[in-house]
């Protein structure tokens, strides 16, 4: 038997899998990272259950990723020994893989008006806690989110809702918006209320970036004028936001870009020059010291010894925790030519159908969004399937086959009709015509 009706609702077990996945930050029982992996073990649960994976071919690519990942880290685990970090890196792929496996499972793309009232619900709820934190209502969090609200009330940060930085509050939001987009149930207005909550500036470009690409098919308008209009868009949003709040940190920003150059204002904030500087140093790696995997716990050991031209310009580049601010960073550094590989699969994979939203997804990549985030999986899965996968619930179905089932009967009548025309105008009719059988 089935783990669920094709297109019916969630039951309670995908029901608590899905909302782990919308909440990846939030867990009753803290564990010592921000994201939580509740999801995960409700994950590798639902696979034990009955019921068949949609073999896609974004899952037979996480196969291939799930299997040189293995590959990579045996051989570490071999040369180097058994380490946290390392086996950290690689679950953070496994992950990846595991989640694309159960969406497949659930058929998360053919139930979407059940699936976005759950998104729905999701951005009000953290909407709604965000308003909390602003008032100065949400010490709370902190007892089920690894979250320091300090600074929230006095404007010297956003709010983190339920996750762990205001930047992965926008980011968070931003994954939920593409997704409901590509289920053609977009939140636009609900999201840019959350990452203007928020107050990350990353969250008001990237908020820039999805309407460009959501209202581009719809206005026909080019690439060029529809980034032109959303980068202007999100420039403004960020001058009111500053004039609003001039204590924040998006109003320090934007005061070190007027006063100095980009490249000056990137260089002197810590967490953007950290952040650039991740991606750039971790994806020159495969230039620097060649195209063979550097593992999963080696990052800390390659920074230390590093000392190429980017040190300059990324003087703020934290290494000491092992991690790399970037997940497209991250895959190449630690999978070296195989992960070039999979980067350029997936990003064809995912710009197959929307290229826009596709290329949103590309673009978080290369932000601090890790390849264990599970709606970086749920971004990827929705994207990389044809729409004629995108069936809604039963009641639509329904309605269709109603629908046809008239129309066939109408087709029907239509011929009897036809038929009984002709028959007025036949010469014999078998009233008239003589009977061949003799009076005895």
């Amino acid at each position: 038997m089935s783990l669920h009706r094709r297109y019916g609702p969630f039951n309670a077990i995908e029901r608590l899998f899905f909302y782990a996945c919308l909440f990846p930050y939030v867990s009753p029982i803290r564990m010592g990272t921000d994201l939580q992996p509740l999801s995960l073990v409700i994950a590798f649960l639902i696979i034990l259950l009955p019921g068949s994976v949609r073999v896609t071919p974004l899952v037979k690519l996480s196969i291939y990723i799930l299997i040189t990942t293995f590959i990579i880290g045996i051989w570490g685990i071999l040369v180097y020994g058994l380490t946290f970090g390392s086996i950290r890196g690689m679950f953070s792929y496994i992950s990846f893989t595991i989640h694309v496996f159960v969406f497949s499972k659930i058929c998360i793309d053919r139930r979407g008006k059940e699936a976005a009232k759950e998104l729905n619900l999701a951005l009000r709820i953290y909407a709604a806690f965000a308003i909390l934190q602003w008032l100065g209502m949400g010490e709370f969090i902190s007892w089920f989110v690894n979250v320091d609200n300090s600074g929230i009330a006095g404007g010297g940060r956003g709010a983190t809702s339920l996750t762990a930085e205001p930047t992965f509050f926008a980011l968070t939001i931003i994954m939920i918006l593409i997704v409901m987009a590509r289920l053609q149930r977009p939140g636009v207005l609900l999201g840019g209320f959350c990452v203007a909550l928020s107050g990350s500036a990353t969250g008001f470009l990237n908020y820039a970036i999805v309407l460009s690409a959501l209202y581009r098919e719809k206005i026909k308008m080019p690439w060029v004028i529809a980034g032109t209009i959303s980068t202007a868009f999100a420039l403004l949003a960020i001058a009111v936001y500053s004039y609003a709040f001039p204590t924040s940190r998006v109003s320090s920003l934007a005061g070190r870009v007027m006063n100095r150059s980009i490249a000056e204002a990137v260089r002197a904030d810590a967490s953007i020059n950290d952040r650039l500087g991740s991606l750039a140093i971790s994806a020159s790696s495969v230039v620097e010291s060649g195209p063979f995997p550097k593992g999963f716990n080696h990052w800390a050991d390659y920074m230390v010894w590093y000392d190429g031209f980017l040190v300059e310009i990324f003087p703020f580049v934290t290494y000491y925790n092992g991690r790399i601010h970037s997940s497209l960073g991250a895959i190449i550094f630690e999978l070296g030519i195989f992960g070039f590989i999979f980067v350029f699969l997936i990003g064809r994979r995912i710009t197959k159908y929307d290229t826009g939203l596709g290329l949103v997804v590309l673009i978080l990549m290369c932000q601090t969004v890790p390849w264990s985030h599970p709606l970086l999986a749920l971004c990827c899965y929705v994207l990389a399937v044809p729409v004629s996968y995108r069936r809604t619930d039963d009641a639509s179905l329904q309605r269709n086959k109603k629908a046809s089932l008239l129309g066939r009967r109408k087709r029907i009548r239509g011929r009897i009709g036809i038929l009984r025309g002709l028959r007025s105008y036949l010469p014999l009719t078998t009233a008239t015509r003589p009977s061949s059988k003799k009076n005895i």
